[in-house]
């Protein structure tokens, strides 16, 4: 399952073993394939082809895992517990319990659409798993995006974080895998788990790693990577050095225009075949009209001078015309990650849903686990 990855040429190769997981799912249950240890894992990763340090980064062991156990529920609570994923979701929403403040934030949504670090956007036609940024200074940390076929687009469908020795994987459902195992999750409560955080608002699975790095899951497609502005980064992300112009760099540092030869140069192919999903799509007049819709929502609006939408409600036509899942409104879940970029920047706009009357925060959680790992029927 595990595989050497090359990074470098000639003299100043170097490698990272690198591991993936493959998910199999069986009837209701979903066993989950244990996450391998990289043993030492950054084996000599000087990175000198990317500029990095010419010491490698120390590697600590992974300390016993902590962890909280949830309070028992109460017949009061009126909530959801879905054992198999051991996530407990109130049918209340609760305030969000994590936002990024500021930093440099790249952002994996709809169809998938990427904007990186520096706030270059562009179509993600790939199907691979990929380096989506990682520490190109130290080595610290990685994370992986792992993006998948879906209908007329690809879709990113886990999202994979190395640091500090510790390798955590966020699938659909908001499940965790830890090495084959589901760690616990309830609204509301922050959790360790050897030096990561995490903590979910019912609606956004939020991780603490590294040097106050986050990864910001919704569960389903979208993700937002939040870094500080002085990182030196690398991968799908871009370079996090405030130039958008030099983001398309590639893993041995050439600079090309394609969107796609910049991606493939960051797959990872020891464990499936990479390629390019060739279809396209045509935005409807129905998709623009749907998307202006709500980007331009009074309730919105406030945003506008903070965050550009232009991008963004493009993105959402093209993740409008691409879906195929009944009852799932595209348009709200690319809404979504605007509204995530503007509570970034310091606006609230916690009421977003009802008041530009998108899908209940309920049945988006409905949605979201029954199109995760499948489920047992969990008791309500």
């Amino acid at each position: 399952m595990g595989g050497r990855e090359l990074i470098g040429e000639g003299n100043t190769l170097s490698y990272t073993v690198i591991y993936t997981v493959d998910l199999v799912c069986v009837g209701v249950h979903c066993p989950l394939a244990p996450v391998q240890k990289h043993d030492t894992d950054i084996k000599q990763f000087r990175l000198s082809v990317l500029g990095g340090s010419t010491s490698p980064p120390t590697v600590t062991p992974t300390p016993t895992p902590r962890m909280q156990t949830p309070e028992p529920l109460s017949s009061e609570d009126n909530g959801i517990l879905f054992s198999t994923t051991g996530i407990y979701i109130p049918t209340t929403p609760l305030p969000p319990t994590s936002r990024a403040d500021g930093g440099a934030v790249c952002q994996i949504m709809g169809d998938p659409m990427i904007s990186t670090f520096d706030n270059r956007w562009y179509k993600q036609d790939g199907v691979c798993t990929y380096v989506m940024a990682m520490d190109c200074r130290f080595a610290q940390w990685f994370v992986y995006g792992r993006f998948t076929q879906f209908g007329a687009a690809s879709s990113l469908e886990t999202v994979t974080v190395y640091s500090g020795g510790s390798v955590l994987e966020l699938q659909r459902g908001w499940i965790i895998n830890n090495n084959g195992e589901k760690l616990i999750i309830t609204v509301g409560k922050e959790y360790q788990f050897a030096e990561m955080t995490y903590q979910f608002d019912g609606e956004i699975l939020t991780l603490h790693f590294g040097q106050g790095n986050q990864i910001r899951w919704n569960g389903f497609n979208g993700a937002q990577i939040v870094t500080s502005p002085e990182s030196r980064t690398c991968g799908l992300c871009g370079n996090n050095n405030g130039e958008e112009g030099d983001d398309f760099t590639s893993r041995y540092r050439q600079r090309v225009d394609n969107a796609y030869l910049f991606a493939s140069s960051w797959g990872l192919r020891q464990s499936r075949t990479c390629f390019k999903n060739e279809m396209e799509v045509e935005i409807t007049s129905e998709a623009e009209e749907a998307c202006s819709a709500l980007f331009f929502h009074p309730y919105i609006l406030r945003c506008h001078d903070t965050v550009p939408v232009t991008d963004y409600e493009l993105a959402c036509a093209r993740s409008y015309a691409t879906n195929t899942y009944e009852g799932w409104r595209a348009e709200c879940n690319m809404l979504q990650s605007y509204v995530l970029q503007c509570e970034t920047r310091g606006l609230n706009l916690s009421k977003w849903r009802a008041r530009t009357q998108c899908t209940e925060l309920e049945e988006i959680q409905k949605f979201t686990i029954a199109n995760g790992c499948p489920q047992e029927n969990p008791p309500v």
